[in-house]
């Protein structure tokens, strides 16, 4: 894995605000539980998303993609055992305002489920899995937002 640059950010605050701003008209759509704001639906959100694949060391991943990528970056890594399917209601809600990417790992999603034989389910090889995704995708700058298995994945990265 080569070196980065790990400049620290409040993702995971700025999203939810940037969520709570735009789900404020649609205050019924927003569900507030143990301190959280999750969109059900954002009305008015008209960004796509794009369900893509690409294949990674004989592998084919899988990724949802949405935004404009002149806009800020942001790196989707999802928990177990769930997979990019967790952020559906969260990529079109910030669409308009970043450029997201979530994909599903190895064996979770829409992603090849190798059996353990022919993958190392590590979370270095995970990690090498996204790092690989995102150099195909040229994403040069980028922040992560992540939690449960996203966590030793994306701390890998940075």
């Amino acid at each position: 894995m080569k070196m980065r640059r790990f400049i620290p950010q409040v993702v995971g605050a700025a999203v939810v605000l940037v969520l709570a701003a735009a789900c404020d008209s649609n205050r019924d759509t927003v569900s507030q539980q143990a301190g959280t704001i999750r969109a059900a639906s954002v009305a008015g959100a008209s960004s796509q998303v794009y369900y893509r694949t690409t294949r990674i060391d004989g592998l084919e991943i899988s990724y949802r993609e949405a935004g404009s990528r002149d806009n800020p970056t942001v790196l989707l890594l999802h928990g177990f055992p769930t997979s990019s399917h967790m952020f559906r209601n969260l990529i079109p809600a910030l669409a308009d305002e970043y450029h997201l990417v979530a994909p599903d790992y190895p064996g979770y999603g829409y992603s090849s489920m190798p059996s353990v034989d022919e993958f190392d389910y590590t979370f270095d090889r995970l990690a090498e899995v996204v790092e690989s995704l995102i150099e195909r995708l040229n994403l040069d700058s980028y922040s992560i937002y992540l939690m449960d298995y996203g966590a030793p994945v994306g701390y890998r990265l940075a």
